[in-house]
């Protein structure tokens, strides 16, 4: 129920085009309900089962608006620690960006203390999460966005957590030489795409 209260007060605040807007929440004795704003589309995941790989034209597009979204929760100190394709609509008519589920996002405090507590799909989550260290926050969120970036343009994840000789430092292994080697150069490639 704490989750659940917790996405409630953050989604309460959110007022942004690309995020899922919180209508109103009702708690009844035995049911809390969350009732938001009707897309009518579907997630990237989706999406990209339906369309195919995207060009880089498009994805940069897509990608551009989750980067608003992200902007305005970390300027908020907001962290959604779960962006995944799955977690990102596309509106059909508008084709609007919209990130939404915010069960695992939580507050941060402008870089004053580390997060230990730990969370996110497992094909999305940063090294740092995978190998149970200490985070400011606003990298994972740009990690999972690389992933996402990846997952738009190739039309598969990087890499696969099911495979059974997969364990942790195999896992982020794995990641550095499938994706980028820092948080940080993961910025700068995602900058690099959207300046083309």
């Amino acid at each position: 129920e704490l989750d659940l209260l917790r996405e409630a007060t953050i989604s309460s605040i959110l007022i942004h085009p690309n995020i899922l807007y919180m209508k109103y929440m009702v708690r009844t004795v035995n049911y809390f309900y969350l009732i938001s704003e009707k897309i009518d589309g579907e997630d990237l995941c989706d999406y990209i089962i339906n369309k195919g790989r995207l060009s880089e034209k498009k994805a940069r597009e897509i990608i551009y608006e989750v980067i608003i979204a992200l902007q305005y929760l970390h300027n908020n100190y907001i962290i959604h620690r779960d962006v995944k394709c799955e977690n990102i609509m596309r509106e059909k008519g508008t084709g609007r960006i919209i990130l939404l589920d915010f069960g695992s996002a939580c507050f941060y405090t402008n870089f004053s203390s580390q997060i230990n507590e730990f969370c996110g799909s497992p094909v999305y989550q940063a090294p740092e999460v995978i190998l149970s260290q200490p985070y400011w926050g606003p990298e994972l969120d740009i990690w999972g966005l690389g992933v996402v970036l990846y997952v738009l343009t190739t039309g598969r994840l990087p890499f696969d957590p099911s495979q059974p000789d997969m364990n942790d430092s195999s896992m982020v292994d794995l990641m550095y030489s499938k994706l980028i080697i820092s948080t940080k150069a993961t910025i700068i490639v995602i900058i690099i795409i959207l300046i083309k």
